[in-house]
């Protein structure tokens, strides 16, 4: 079955799942790209009840080590039981007919539902990533937190797997299940490099989440001069207040961070 937008359906072939999920998908606008992902399932039988039927007893020596010879046990009761795989389709739809290109691919999960390449990319395996993104691997796919593999290597700093991914069009601004982007994670570990990448590659700046927390506050909380500046000439809010009222230049008093409170106080008006 294919689960999309909270619809299902159940499908005997792949070919037929990819159809449909190329159908939902060519419903965007034109130029855009989506993913879905599809479970493509079968069903087995199995039985729950057996009888014994024909068969003779035979008793041993003295009438010990009775058994039963000749017996043929026979299933009388039956259920079903859906089996299948995950994979991954993604779609970008053109501008005039809006067809889609379909890329299909195996995505094998863990626990966590983290993909190969969630994982390659998190512990900084470029190789890996390459030969994974070659075989058609879905950038975009989230885990059970709404993590993604760009957020893994921006956290990590790991600048070449974060460029290979957005050359394979990895969103920037996609959201964890709290609200984080990959520029907040970058940013807390004072990742400039990185920064810088995701900045070029069109991340907001100004996002925050669900607590209001920004990737300028999460710098300026970590310590990270360099990457508070970059931000702020990016046009970062010093002004910003989270749910609690919390400044970034509040969080830097905390801290007695003199660096950072004077990068802050030139960068106020900065857009």
């Amino acid at each position: 079955m294919i689960v999309h937008n909270a619809n299902c359906w159940k499908f005997t072939r792949l070919t037929e799942a990819v159809v449909i999920a190329v159908v939902m998908l060519s419903m965007l606008l034109p130029g855009t790209s989506e993913g879905a992902e599809l479970k493509v399932a079968t069903e087995y039988i199995y039985p729950t009840a057996y009888e014994v039927r024909g068969g003779q007893i035979q008793s041993g020596p003295n009438g010990r080590g009775s058994r039963v010879q000749e017996s043929v046990v026979v299933p009388t009761a039956f259920a079903t039981r859906e089996v299948g795989v995950v994979f991954s389709v993604e779609a970008t739809v053109s501008g005039m007919n809006r067809d889609a290109k379909v890329i299909t691919s195996l995505e094998p999960r863990n626990k966590n539902d983290n993909t190969e390449l969630m994982i390659a990319a998190t512990l900084g395996k470029l190789n890996e990533v390459r030969n994974l993104l070659s075989r058609g691997a879905m950038v975009n796919a989230r885990n059970n937190f709404g993590s993604t593999a760009l957020m893994g290597a921006a956290a990590g700093g790991y600048d070449e797997i974060v460029q290979q991914l957005l050359l394979k069009n990895a969103k920037a601004d996609i959201k964890t299940r709290n609200g984080s982007t990959a520029l907040m994670f970058a940013a807390k570990n004072g990742q400039l490099r990185v920064v810088e990448q995701l900045l070029a590659a069109g991340a907001k700046v100004n996002e925050g989440d669900s607590e209001g927390i920004t990737a300028l506050m999460y710098a300026v909380q970590g310590s990270y001069p360099a990457v508070v500046e970059k931000l702020l000439k990016s046009g970062a809010r010093p002004d910003h207040a989270d749910r609690h009222g919390t400044t970034p230049k509040a969080l830097a008093l905390k801290n007695n961070d003199r660096d950072v409170l004077v990068i802050l106080t030139r960068g106020v008006g900065v857009k």
